[in-house]
């Protein structure tokens, strides 16, 4: 739903700042969660065993079969019905007396709603479940959304995304706030995995939802040119980072295996990617210097991580280092270029933590790099 409205408001027109905007609005309205009876065989992994028992099913099962939030067995009667109860409970939070008291942000872990609140409704095959369980669910669904009192106007059924041969689907809840949101969910595309509106039915509501955070996109923007004089270090940090790459690629199979059984199966050859590159880089250091620039380091970090690493986990770690040498060249500029302190330090790598968090989405408890 957040890519069809952003891309519909592209093809308005609209500035790059609208469609972040409108692409930001969706995201806070949006709930979704997945159920699955199998994981999916990531290509180059171990297959998992974690479903191999008759009836079990997992909710919260991530995209490349990442261990949901619970296993639970699938009732033998009414199993359809059931699993629409299961995912809707999951997503709503209680209904909310007035719009004003239901707004959401990117941190609630439920969707706040109120009576009367038009919804859009997508269920999502990943990949191996019969169409006529897939139409099966959908009743259940509007069913259940019925009884909550909230009004289903658009449904989208079917293989939006895909998990190879996974037995499972995914419900998604869009908190329609206009008659706009409902033009650019209905705009034509050419995209193919895209499944034409079905058009159910139509009452008003209104609801709104906000985010916020400390780090700025114009911090960001700093941390690009960042070429000024910062604070100082001992070169001895060199041989820590060092030390610190030499280990990351000793734990690559470590990682592998870890990510394998949580994730995707990459993060060991990634994290060996960034260290090798950064571990070479460090050799064209000159000897003569006994200090270090941090602002220098931290830039020629990010940068060199963004073009060794790939992926997701380099995209944020050059964003976080990149947050990091800004803060140690703001320290020089109030109060002179000197040694970096333990506070200098602390500062820095809140300025990487909230970076992250703010380009990625992540917070304290949601499983992310950050924790």
């Amino acid at each position: 739903y957040v890519h069809k409205v952003a891309g519909a408001v592209a093809a308005s027109g609209a500035s790059l700042d609208e469609v972040h905007t409108a692409a930001t609005l969706a995201t806070a309205r949006i709930g979704t969660l997945g159920l699955a009876l199998s994981t999916c065989s990531v290509p180059g992994t171990p297959a998992s065993t974690r479903l191999s028992l008759p009836g079990l099913i997992e909710v919260g099962m991530g995209i490349h079969g990442e261990p949901g939030r619970e296993q639970m067995q699938l009732p033998e009667t009414n199993a359809a019905d059931r699993t629409a109860s299961i995912l809707v409970a999951g997503i709503l939070d209680q209904p909310q007396s007035s719009a004003s008291e239901a707004q959401v942000d990117l941190t609630a872990r439920r969707l706040s709603y109120v009576t009367g609140q038009r919804v859009a409704v997508m269920l999502n095959n990943l990949g191996a479940l019969p169409v006529i369980e897939m139409q099966i669910v959908t009743r259940g669904v509007m069913l259940e959304l019925a009884a909550r009192g909230l009004v289903p106007v658009r449904a989208h059924v079917g293989a939006l995304m895909t998990s190879l041969e996974m037995a499972g689907l995914s419900l998604t809840l869009y908190m329609v706030e206009s008659d706009d949101d409902l033009a650019y969910l209905d705009a034509p595309t050419a995209a193919p995995a895209w499944i034409k509106s079905s058009v159910l039915s139509a009452e008003s509501s209104d609801l709104v939802g906000n985010r916020t955070i400390s780090y700025s996109a114009a911090d960001y923007e700093k941390t690009v040119s960042a070429t000024v004089q910062g604070l100082r270090a001992d070169r001895k940090i060199l041989t820590a980072i060092a030390a610190v790459c030499h280990r990351l690629v000793a734990m690559e199979p470590e990682l592998t295996q870890y990510d394998a059984i949580c994730g995707d199966g990459d993060c060991g050859m990634v994290m060996k990617k960034g260290a090798a590159y950064t571990l070479q880089d460090l050799k064209t250091y000159s000897q003569d210097n006994t200090t270090i620039d941090l602002s220098s380091l931290f830039t020629r970090l990010a940068t060199g991580l963004s073009a060794s690493m790939g992926g997701t986990s380099g995209v944020l770690l050059e964003l976080c280092f990149r947050a990091m040498a800004l803060s140690f060249a703001s320290a020089a500029a109030v109060r002179g270029v000197r040694d970096a302190t333990l506070v200098d330090w602390t500062a820095a790598l809140r300025a990487g933590v909230d970076a992250i968090s703010y380009y990625g989405g992540g917070r304290a408890g949601k499983r992310t790099m950050l924790d």
